[in-house]
């Protein structure tokens, strides 16, 4: 499971966390709180409204 960590205005993926449990992952992706951050599971490259991947994003492994 991969979970995308985004900035809400830009919509630039800010890193990625990896791991087989929900809730470590969740847990992982609340030091990224506050409304200039969200999480998805499902990023929609490509697509309207789709996130950008520029490659330099935090990579977490749990």
């Amino acid at each position: 499971m991969q979970a995308y960590i985004y900035n809400t205005n830009t919509k630039v993926i800010v890193a990625t966390i990896s791991g087989d449990d929900q809730t470590a992952i969740e847990s992982e992706a609340s030091i990224y709180d506050g409304d200039e951050y969200a999480v998805t599971y499902t990023p929609g490259f490509g697509s309207v409204d789709g996130l950008l991947d520029t490659g330099e994003h935090e990579e977490i492994k749990i």
